[in-house]
């Protein structure tokens, strides 16, 4: 079974050099690397070239001249190669040593998992380890999860995937359209739900992916612009209750809408709250600022509790199952104390 690594990029150049790196790292090579970077205005292209010309028979670049979004590429990279198993990375990010060989047995054994997916770390700036992301663990051992099982974690935790943490099965993925670009930064996400609840997925319970979290980001963006956001909470539920109807069970709709309600007006709340903070430390000064930002982390605290018990009241106790689990993987790797070991 082969495997393509797509790397999308718009003037990431200081970070794709390190992604790139990562990819040809894997213990389990990449059969094919595709680079395409999005009309980007800083050295990226220079880069990402250089990489090609050491090899071109596995390493293969292109530069497009007019800025496309990256949906629109994740979705050209499907047609790019006809390997079975594909990975999109992103360029700021990187994978951790291990992933794609973990990745790529569970794959292999349960051919009809629809993707592979692990878990995912945190990293400054500078590339250091800042802890784990903030995202469920279902299971504390690698595994298959079917169609139905699916469903009931869906259901209960919702996701504990991320694109870039995930190995996709190329010919599942085009079946369900691809990457809706509609659907903007849930994109991935939404897809790797529909395919969780058609085709069940492989887990993995372990570290794949250095994640580089940003305010500038554009999944920050977007997720913190609250009308572009029900835009799209509008079309991933139109699309569970239409297309997807066969596969997708109404009480999860219902749940899922509670949800993504639920992060957009935390994120609107964080969003608000940053920039008020950083609204006072200008006016007043960071050190006389002090007792005003806490009391705007306190509001927004509570503003995301109020919010909590809005949308999501009724799963305190799967939350709280959650959080102790998470609070299990916390321990066992803090922050700055993960190494990465092969399988």
């Amino acid at each position: 079974m082969r495997l393509s690594a797509f790397v999308p990029n718009r003037n990431y150049g200081r970070f794709v050099g390190g992604c790139i790196e990562a990819i040809l790292a894997q213990s389990r090579p990449a059969d094919e690397i595709h680079l395409v970077d999005d009309a980007s205005t800083d050295d990226s292209a220079r880069v990402m070239a250089a990489y090609a010309a050491r090899d071109p028979a596995r390493i293969r670049f292109a530069a497009r001249t007019q800025n496309r979004g990256v949906v629109r590429l994740m979705n050209d990279s499907l047609a790019m190669s006809d390997c079975e198993c594909h990975v999109m990375c992103a360029s700021d990010d990187r994978v951790i040593p291990g992933f794609f060989k973990r990745a790529m047995t569970l794959m292999e054994a349960y051919p009809t998992a629809g993707f592979c997916s692990g878990l995912i770390r945190m990293i400054d700036q500078d590339g250091r380890d800042i802890g784990p992301a903030n995202a469920p663990v279902p299971f504390d051992r690698a595994c298959f999860i079917p169609p139905e099982e699916a469903k009931r974690l869906l259901l209960r935790i919702d996701s504990w995937f991320a694109g870039g943490a995930t190995v996709f099965r190329r010919t599942a993925l085009q079946e369900i359209g691809g990457f809706d670009e509609e659907l903007r930064s849930l994109c991935d996400g939404f897809a790797s739900r529909v395919l969780a609840m058609r085709h069940g997925v492989c887990f993995v319970p372990y570290p794949v992916m250095a994640w580089r979290p940003g305010r500038g980001s554009l999944s920050a963006t977007i997720n913190s612009n609250a009308e572009v956001m029900l835009e799209v909470l509008a079309r991933a539920t139109g699309l569970m209750r239409g297309r997807h109807a066969d596969a997708v069970p109404e009480a999860y709709v219902r749940a899922f809408e509670r949800r993504i309600r639920f992060m957009i007006g935390s994120a609107v709340v964080l969003e608000n709250a940053a920039r008020q903070s950083d609204g006072i430390e200008r006016l007043m000064g960071a050190g006389r600022a002090f007792g005003l930002g806490a009391l705007i982390g306190v509001s927004s605290t509570l503003a995301r509790v109020l919010l909590f018990l809005r949308y999501r009241s009724g799963e305190i106790p799967a939350t709280i199952a959650r959080l102790v689990r998470q609070e299990r993987y916390r321990r066992r790797w803090p922050a700055g104390r993960f190494v990465a070991e092969e399988p």
